[in-house]
């Protein structure tokens, strides 16, 4: 069962989601690529690649997500907006 992000009703200092459910799961979403060979897992193990997988885990479990970034070095990401989240959904 998801636990929805989305707070019911806006607070007072106009919080829109609970961070502490996103937090958790993007751990969830990570957690199979963490500290791992990702060339056992992916065909082209990439920066690119990764963001589109955790991209499909957190369309499912947090609707309303803006943007997904993926840090690969300094100055050099991949980021996925929620137009491209959208096809994920």
């Amino acid at each position: 069962l998801l636990e929805p992000p989305v707070v019911e009703s806006i607070a007072e200092d106009g919080v829109l989601a609970d961070f502490r459910v996103v937090r958790k799961q993007l751990r969830a979403a990570i957690a199979p690529y963490d500290h791992t060979d990702l060339s056992l897992q992916f065909d082209y193990p990439s920066c690119e690649t990764l963001c589109i997988e955790i991209a499909r885990k957190m369309a499912v479990s947090t609707p309303g997500l803006e943007l997904i970034r993926i840090w690969e070095g300094e100055g050099k990401w991949i980021e996925l907006d929620a137009k491209d989240l959208a096809s994920f959904a």
